[in-house]
């Protein structure tokens, strides 16, 4: 059963919107405001300092994010050292007409004033605003580069938010978001898939077809037909099945394991590693269960661009382990960042390298298989504690921070930009769910109930 829902869809100048609903939930894509904090928000951090205005002297103004951002909530504040508040003009340049930048009352906070950014609207890729300020007779600007987000509220009919544990793309750059079995406790969630459209800004519930007891979906795979599988858990002595999309046939493979990476290979074959026997198990087009021998301790089963499955393995021998499904050729690659090394998170990047996340030392590293290169990456902050990888079509990759509470963006096997997270209307910080990219390479995650497109 299918459901097209139809998403408010903010426009820069106002437009016509259109309600839709999930059951009895209400579902709507709203504007969330930036918060302005005041004196007592955190010291400012320093993207840039001001620069010299032809005849006067500098002012040292520092802004406490590097980058403006629309709908997170994340509030920003332009700090000018040694000025009072009445002193302080600041004029904003370059904001496009769709985007508004609204410059707060100045406080003191010591020797410094403060002032409070507002940003609301939207803005391409690219927009940068300046601040020009000037206090006492002397001058400086700034200039912010801007991020702008669309948020699009997710229905819970539970009453709780909506939790997602992945975001993966699907037939005509469609989204396909798989609920959390421990954030969205309604059957509903449990039981349906949600398809969001960047394009239309449009999201549709795709029930599936299985037992309305404790079974929940727990991976999803997109089949070379455009439709998929999924896996789906049971408390009852059923076990583990495997969902055709197209067929709604039901496959049980005779592990206990609960596959939460599916993938599907060129061929149309569906695999997923189980750990309790040392296997990937695999499921073929004409419906034969198979397994490939693979070594203990191999997990986060991800399908590489180059038409391999690669694994990652912990223990005393730390490898990403590769797997031809075609030849059954096998190829190991040792992780030694450190003796105990845990390589998780494998994610595919489309030029065929692998990026991963080493758990023991919270490190991402860059994987290429036809060099056999390991290269971490630096993050920056105090004590970087990444989590969570998203790489895009056009070769960027996403890195989340839980502990630093931001989102980095690495490009050229650099950090690019950083962006902070969300944060709920009461200012306590939303820490994303799952990360996705769109078929055009804008970042998508999902936080606190909402799903946040970059635009």
């Amino acid at each position: 059963m299918t459901r097209s829902l139809t998403a408010y869809h903010p426009r820069p100048k106002g437009g016509a919107t259109a309600p839709f609903t999930l059951g009895t939930a209400l579902l709507a894509a709203s504007l969330l405001l930036a918060s302005c904090g005041g004196p007592s928000a955190p010291p400012a951090t320093t993207p840039g300092t001001g620069t010299n205005t032809a005849g006067r002297a500098a002012l040292s103004v520092t802004a406490s994010t590097p980058v403006l951002t629309t709908n997170l909530n994340a509030p920003t504040q332009l700090r000018v050292a040694g000025v009072a508040p009445a002193d302080v003009t600041v004029q904003v340049t370059g904001a496009p007409e769709s985007l508004t930048v609204k410059v707060g009352a100045g406080v003191a906070d010591g020797a410094a004033t403060v002032l409070p950014l507002t940003v609301t609207g939207t803005a391409p890729e690219g927009t940068a605003v300046q601040m020009n300020v000037t206090a006492g007779g002397r001058a400086a600007s700034l200039t912010l580069p801007v991020t702008a987000f669309e948020r699009v509220i997710i229905p819970a009919s539970s009453g709780e938010a909506y939790a997602a544990s992945s975001i993966g793309t699907g037939r005509g750059g469609q989204l396909t978001l798989v609920a959390s079995p421990n954030g969205a406790a309604s059957a509903e969630a449990r039981h349906s898939l949600l398809h969001f459209d960047p394009a239309a800004r449009t999201l549709t519930a795709q029930a599936v077809n299985i037992a309305q007891d404790q079974e929940t979906i727990l991976s999803h795979a997109v089949t070379p037909d455009g439709t998929g599988w999924v896996s789906v858990s049971a408390t009852s002595a059923r076990g583990v099945s495997l969902i055709n999309l197209r067929t709604q046939q039901t496959f049980r493979p005779g592990v206990p394991d609960l596959p939460s990476r599916l993938n599907v290979t060129p061929d149309g074959s569906l695999w997923f590693m189980a750990p309790s026997v040392s296997a990937l198990v695999r499921l073929n087009p004409a419906g034969t269960i198979t397994r490939v021998p693979m070594d203990p301790g191999a997990e986060w089963l991800t399908a590489g661009a180059d038409g391999r499955l690669y694994l990652g393995r912990s223990g005393a021998a730390p490898a990403i382990l590769a797997l031809d499904p075609v030849s059954g050729e096998q190829n190991t690659y040792p992780v030694t960042l450190v003796r105990q090394s845990q390589p998780g998170n494998l994610t595919a990047a489309p030029d065929g390298t692998l990026w991963f996340i080493e758990g023991t030392t919270s490190t991402v590293v860059h994987l290429d298989p036809r060099t056999q290169k390991q290269t971490p990456l630096t993050l920056p902050g105090t004590d970087p504690r990444p989590s969570r990888l998203a790489a895009l079509p056009d070769g960027t990759v996403w890195v989340m921070d839980g502990r630093e509470k931001v989102l980095h963006r690495v490009q050229g096997g650099r950090v690019t930009l950083t962006l902070p997270l969300p944060r709920d209307p009461a200012g306590q910080v939303l820490v994303p769910d799952a990360l996705g990219g769109t078929a055009d390479s804008r970042l998508v995650f999902t936080a606190g109930g909402a799903l946040y497109l970059q635009q």
